[in-house]
């Protein structure tokens, strides 16, 4: 016997294709479908995903067979369809009404061959089946540990009683009862598929499915569906705020309108029937959202207006009346300056309140590629100070995507740059002063190599320091495990010195996400698939989820906890999502996030 240590670096992994002893063991995904024109007798369809075991050396899968009455005589040899898949080309005829357990053998290339076996039935013809039902307390949120009763005593029987109940868990078999209730605790969070078949005398069978997602920390997202008007355009160029104590959106649509609404209530869920046009009808310029902050409780939105080529573009700024924004102000010129908007996506401008005054971070293109900062003189955001080139920034390899904030009452960036030779790297930069008109020598706080591609989304400042998360793709310290989130921050009061990242979820696909600080401990809101093993987050798509770490320094982290609706990633796929993902409102994280095509989500974190 030999001994060994499994090691999987930080953060959590799941592990796949480890084999003990010498024994051929394929994983199994059967199906079996009977005909609709249930009689007498009836046709079975069987298919079949076999994964052979991972391991060269059995050589494959050399045949997978079927006895479909378990009597020790193989009936029918799969035919294979396509990689892993093997289905009976003709259907398999039941000769009447009955229990049938389905044994099928599967044979490696060298000969080994191991047995799976699925129950089914065949119902007396003209018979009425059971309605199964199953439900569960407090879903869809459960805790790790936690004594979970499943309860399927609302299940209707047809013409015959009911017999016995299969419960599943994620396609396999977890117990086989009696009565309707069964209890069962999950040690590991995640996204779980929960079934029970129950089946009668008369052979008659019915099912039913519920997902459950199980924490390991008793949070959970309290979210609502709006399909309000206000909220058309959702995902194209928004900016969020918290506009006198809820949740408010600006959205840049189409033709260079500026759209304006407010949460109805506390919990983002129900929204206006109409947005507010910011700039009314009479404005036709191409026209994107720059900032949207709250001022005295009402809202005050900076937009950029992109001018006709021979003139330069304008910042402007309009404010509302009250927090609804019923009414807005005479927009007022910031300053002008050539070539301020270079695309429509909004990646290489910035707009932050630093200092209690606005403040932007943006490149300029044209005979002058630099990126630039420049701060308001004044609260209001009517007189601005000069604007500082940032030659720490190379133009030419920092293309999108720096990052704004205030730190110590003074701007700070970060950003990442790739250098010829492929070469990445991550920056931090802090001002010496609250106007930014002086910056302090940026520091390198983590370059490519064995954390892969990856992509910078976001900095905030947690427990007084700046911290970074960045999504990609990582392979580290162990074998390649796919799309994830990473956490570094500042390990002293200048910024000098970095932490090494430490990989949040190696199984979240997520390239959209923010940085928050909850409770004294970093937090990062997704737009995220973290249980990809469970078929996605409810089983399709993406879903909003937020990763919580377990210490101040983000060293380790807990599972994510995963609101329930599933996100069509079209919306967070092929195109560009804005930072504005989730902000604090009254304290707790909230946010509002495109649904699908005609409905939205609206979801605060408690």
């Amino acid at each position: 016997m030999f001994c060994g240590v499994l090691v999987t670096g930080s953060g959590p992994a799941i592990l796949r294709e480890l084999r003990f002893g010498e024994s051929f063991r394929p994983e199994i995904d059967c199906t079996v479908i009977q005909s609709e024109f249930q009689g007498p007798a009836t046709e079975l369809t069987v298919s079949a995903t076999v994964y052979e075991a991972g391991d060269g050396m059995f050589g494959g899968i050399a045949s997978v067979e079927a006895d479909y009455d378990n009597d020790g005589q193989i009936e029918d040899l799969l035919q294979p369809l396509s990689q892993n898949r093997y289905a009976n080309q003709e259907p398999y005829i039941l000769a009447g009404p009955g229990k049938y357990k389905l044994r099928l053998l599967i044979t490696s290339g060298n000969g080994e061959s191991y047995e799976h076996f699925e129950d089914f039935w065949l119902g007396e013809p003209g018979t009425a089946p059971p309605q199964a039902s199953l439900q569960v307390a407090g879903a869809p949120y459960r805790l790790i540990n936690e004594q979970i009763e499943f309860d399927a005593s609302a299940s209707i029987a047809g013409d015959a009683a009911i017999s016995g109940y299969d419960w599943f868990l994620d396609g396999r078999r977890l117990a086989s009862t009696l009565s309707p209730l069964f209890q069962y605790s999950f040690p590991n969070a995640g996204s779980y598929l929960l079934s029970v078949r129950l089946h009668d005398a008369g052979f008659n069978t019915s099912s039913a499915e519920l997902r459950l997602l199980i924490n390991e920390l008793d949070h959970e997202w309290q979210s609502g569906i709006s399909s309000a008007g206000s909220l058309t355009e959702l995902e194209n160029r928004r900016k969020l705020a918290a506009i006198d104590g809820r949740l408010a959106v600006l959205i840049g649509r189409t033709l260079g309108e500026l759209h304006y609404a407010r949460s109805l209530d506390i919990e983002a869920a129900s929204w206006p029937s109409t947005s507010v046009d910011v700039l009314g009808p009479a404005d036709s310029f191409s026209n994107i959202p720059a900032g949207l902050f709250d001022m005295d409780g009402k809202p005050a939105v900076f937009y950029l207006r992109k001018r006709a080529p021979a003139l330069d573009d304008e910042l402007l700024v309009t404010y509302a009346d009250d927090a609804d924004g019923s009414s807005w102000t005479t927009p007022q010129l910031c300053f002008s300056e050539a070539e301020i908007i270079v695309d429509q996506s909004l990646d290489t401008l910035e707009m932050r309140i630093i200092d209690g005054r606005p403040a932007m971070l943006y490149r300029r293109l044209g005979s002058d590629v630099h990126w630039y900062f420049r701060s308001a003189s004044d609260a209001a955001g009517l007189s601005w100070n000069p604007a500082i080139e940032l030659s720490m920034m190379d133009p030419e390899h920092v293309s999108y995507a720096p990052r704004l904030a205030e730190w110590q009452g003074r701007p700070c960036l970060a950003w990442q740059q790739t250098n010829p030779g492929n070469v990445t790297t991550l920056h931090f930069a802090a001002a010496a002063n609250s106007d930014g008109s002086a910056w302090n020598a940026p520091v390198i706080t983590m370059q490519n190599g064995d954390y892969g591609t990856f992509s910078l989304q976001d900095m905030e400042i947690v427990n007084g320091r700046p911290a970074l998360f960045f999504g990609g793709y990582f392979s580290g310290d162990c074998v390649e495990m796919g799309g994830g989130g990473a956490y570094q921050t500042a390990l002293d009061d200048e910024a000098l010195s970095w932490s090494v990242p430490v990989v949040v979820s190696r199984e979240s696909v997520s390239f959209h996400g923010c940085l928050l600080e909850l409770d004294g401990l970093p937090a990062i809101v997704m737009i995220a698939d973290p249980y990809l093993t469970a078929g996605g987050s409810f089983g399709d798509g993406l879903a909003l989820s937020m990763s919580i770490a377990e210490d101040p320094f983000g060293n380790r982290w807990h599972a994510p906890v995963v609101d329930p609706h599933a996100l069509d990633n079209f919306y967070y796929s092929t195109t560009f999502f804005p930072r504005d993902l989730c902000m604090m409102v009254d304290g707790k994280p909230s946010t509002v996030v495109k649904l699908d095509a005609t409905s939205a989500l609206g979801a605060v974190f408690n």
